[in-house]
């Protein structure tokens, strides 16, 4: 294993906004560099809650985007890929204007594991989410990854 290979993060900000997936999320990568991310999330309608605000599960789904994101930008082994392991997401208030903006940074890294933060403001800049993740390299995923 070649460890301290970098990413090419305009191949891996096309794949990741190309992925249907993704765009189900309604989840886009607007920024991306070695170990740093923002994305942006822009839920339909029918994804707020009754009360305007949107639902928390998109809101962790973005944090887990944009973390793994920043963690699959930094260095790592070529041909590796990252899955998350753990996720944890701390809401800190409803995000009531669209879009939806997170920002993540790796936070440490070692052979196998990356972690990172993420913290997340609604269209008004009110912090909204706060997360911290794990994401595990696994060795020739058996795909190409940017």
């Amino acid at each position: 294993m070649s460890v301290g290979w970098e990413a090419d993060v305009g191949a891996l900000r096309e794949v990741f906004n190309g992925s249907p997936g993704i765009a189900r999320l309604a989840i886009r990568c607007d920024a991306l560099e070695h170990g740093w991310a923002r994305c942006v999330l822009e839920p339909p309608a029918d994804a707020l809650n009754p009360n305007g605000a949107v639902n928390g599960g998109w809101l962790a789904a973005l944090a887990d985007q944009a973390g793994s994101l920043a963690a699959t930008s930094g260095r790592r082994a070529a041909g590796d890929y990252l899955t998350t392991v753990s996720l944890s997401v701390h809401f800190m208030r409803a995000a009531r204007s669209l879009p939806v903006i997170a920002e993540a940074r790796v936070a440490g890294r070692s052979r196998k594991f990356v972690t990172a933060t993420v913290e997340a403001r609604d269209a008004d800049g009110v912090p909204c989410l706060s997360a911290t993740g794990s994401w595990y390299a696994i060795a020739d995923a058996g795909y190409d990854v940017p």
